[in-house]
């Protein structure tokens, strides 16, 4: 993108050129770095590396100068279509915002029980708190799956859930520390409807924010956004489960087929009642805003022409 600005690209050779230009150099760095640090009992492999950092930087360097230029088919898309994919990515952005808040809660709430899991480590606790980091994401993705009701296995035969948990030994680390050993207080139980609630808001930002959508298009980008928001759930769903060993944990994180169902259908729910209803209050307030202004408005009669208005020849 900076390549493309400096040389005021606009066009598709522009495009060529920067994002050409910079593979090349992209490409040989990446050779280069791999035939330096074959050096010893390490060996890396250069076709092998190229092989992947090609088709990478490519794809990254031809995006960037396509987004800078102005050429990209996206930008020339319908409006609805960019909308509703744009609103979609958004819920499930919100929705993984306040899925990290429940996993720091979820900390906060067993931080014994975790601090317990740290202590048998003894002096390499440090290793295992690190280690816990990573999962930090799949813990994300696991903590929407549960708010949006599936809820997630820790366990072959298990089934984390706001109204059922049910659980078999785990071993002792400080992620599965921190995973509900009961079903959700009744005090909390309002935290099953978020996923409806911020499709409800995104879905009065999407009908405000296109005044110049009819109800139809509207309609049409929500549903999308549904679906993009559908799509979105089920791919981090698949990618945060898995397998964290043999046997018992055979079997981890969500399923991806449920997620997307139940958060789909409460993002649909969401997303087009509330962008009908806001259009329907919005409609009513800009019609009011006409009246007041025709009521307001003090029409001043042009005077009538007499023989002085006349030009003088």
């Amino acid at each position: 993108a900076a390549t493309t600005r400096a040389i005021g690209g606009k066009d598709a050779a522009a495009v060529r050129a920067a994002a050409g230009a910079v593979s090349i150099l992209y490409i040989g760095l990446t050779a280069g770095v791999a035939a330096l640090v074959s050096i010893g009992p390490f060996a890396v492999s250069v076709p092998r590396t190229l092989a992947w950092t090609a088709p990478f930087a490519v794809a990254a360097t031809a995006f960037g100068a396509a987004r800078e230029a102005g050429v990209l088919p996206w930008d020339r898309s319908s409006v609805w279509l960019r909308r509703g994919v744009r609103t979609g990515s958004l819920v499930v952005g919100a929705l993984l915002a306040f899925g990290s808040a429940a996993v720091g809660v979820a900390f906060a709430v067993r931080g014994s029980a975790v601090a317990d899991t740290l202590a048998l480590y003894g002096s390499d606790a440090w290793a295992v708190a690190l280690l816990s980091l990573l999962y930090l994401p799949n813990l994300a993705v696991w903590a929407v799956a549960y708010l949006c009701g599936p809820g997630f296995a820790v366990g072959t035969g298990t089934a984390v859930q706001a109204e059922l948990v049910e659980l078999g030994p785990l071993p002792a680390f400080p992620v599965f520390a921190a995973v509900p050993a009961g079903p959700l207080p009744a005090s909390a139980t309002i935290l099953i409807g978020l996923p409806l609630m911020l499709a409800s808001v995104f879905g009065v930002l999407l009908t405000y924010r296109s005044p110049d959508l009819r109800v139809p298009r509207v309609t049409t980008a929500a549903i999308l956004a549904a679906a993009v928001a559908a799509a979105l759930l089920a791919a981090l769903a698949w990618l945060s489960g898995g397998a964290a060993g043999t046997d018992l944990l055979a079997e981890i994180g969500p399923d991806a087929w449920k997620v997307a169902a139940f958060g789909g259908v409460q993002i649909l729910i969401g997303l087009v009642g509330a962008a009908l209803v806001a259009r329907l209050f919005a409609v009513h307030r800009r019609a009011a805003e006409s009246e007041l202004v025709r009521r307001d408005t003090v029409v001043i009669p042009e005077p009538a022409p007499s023989r002085d208005d006349a030009l003088r020849y």
